[in-house]
């Protein structure tokens, strides 16, 4: 049942989520842009094990995010609206997964504590509209799949910390944690981070960990898993811009079993940002909900 984009619930949605984004940009001092994308057109474990990279472009099919960041005169604030693309093909059925977040970030030390307040929606938020929009341009089927009959939003919680373990030259290992909570769905990630610049400014991140789901509603059931999950991302700024050291960074990912056990996600990141200490790459762009 194919429909526009500007539906009701996710034109509400969409306005809301920016009023409150530029509101906090306004209370932000030399804030961080950042744009996310992931798309499952290519599985990276398949193409590891097989050499065939060719996805299913099923369950978990695209994402794409926003992000702001910055100080403000209480600490460092963040912004985040995220919008999740699943498909079930062979039942025919797609839903779409739209997360928005504010929090603030405090840093102590070796420890990095975060957290968040904001919205989830689950339903049709335009996530067809954006799917068979990148369909037609690398000239895939266009898919024409059931979405639940009503959009529904609830509040959200979000809390994350990290402690740095050891550090050595321009490298560093964390534990982190991290659990967020809504009707929609409940999970908690626990991992072992490392990052490490390499030749030049190039940043590598890497994670492992395990990931629990639970409290799913029934559209989001056949999407996520429980299990081990892990993420790698390299980071490459290019020359600073301007009086206040900003650079455009660009950051290539991909994360395995960060949904389903069975995906493995590339995406790319594009920041502009200042210089400045805040959550790892890794959380910032890469691990989904």
């Amino acid at each position: 049942m194919k429909g526009s984009f500007l539906n009701p619930p996710s034109l509400q949605i969409g306005c809301v989520a920016l009023l409150l984004v530029c509101a906090a940009a306004q209370a932000l001092a030399a804030p961080s842009y950042g744009l996310i994308f992931r798309n499952d057109t290519a599985d990276v474990e398949r193409f590891l094990r097989t050499g065939y990279a060719r996805a299913e472009d099923d369950q978990l099919t695209v994402s794409v995010g926003a992000r702001l960041e910055g100080l403000g005169r209480q600490g460092a604030w963040d912004a985040a609206v995220d919008l999740h693309v699943f498909t079930q093909r062979r039942e025919g059925h797609s839903v779409d997964l739209g997360l928005f977040k504010v929090g603030r970030i405090w840093n102590r030390g070796s420890w990095r504590l975060h957290a968040a307040a904001g919205a989830a929606a689950v339903g049709k938020l335009g996530g067809e509209a954006l799917q068979n929009g990148y369909h037609e341009l690398s000239g895939n089927v266009v898919l024409d799949l059931n979405y639940p009959d009503a959009s529904i939003t609830d509040p959200l919680l979000e809390g994350s910390g990290a402690w740095t373990l050891w550090t050595a030259g321009r490298g560093a290992v964390e534990v982190q944690g991290s659990a967020l909570a809504c009707a929609a769905l409940q999970r908690e990630r626990a991992s072992l981070a490392l990052s490490q610049v390499l030749w030049k400014q190039l940043q590598i991140e890497a994670a492992a960990g395990w990931v629990w789901h639970h409290g799913l509603s029934a559209p989001l059931e056949s999407g996520f898993q429980s299990g081990p999950c892990y993420g790698v991302l390299a980071a490459w700024p290019l020359p600073k811009l301007g009086r206040q050291g900003s650079s455009l960074e660009i950051c290539a990912f991909f994360l395995a079993n960060g949904a389903r056990q069975d995906q493995s996600l590339p995406g790319l990141a594009l920041r502009f940002r200042p210089e400045g200490k805040g959550l790892s790459r890794l959380e910032r762009v890469a691990w989904g909900p």
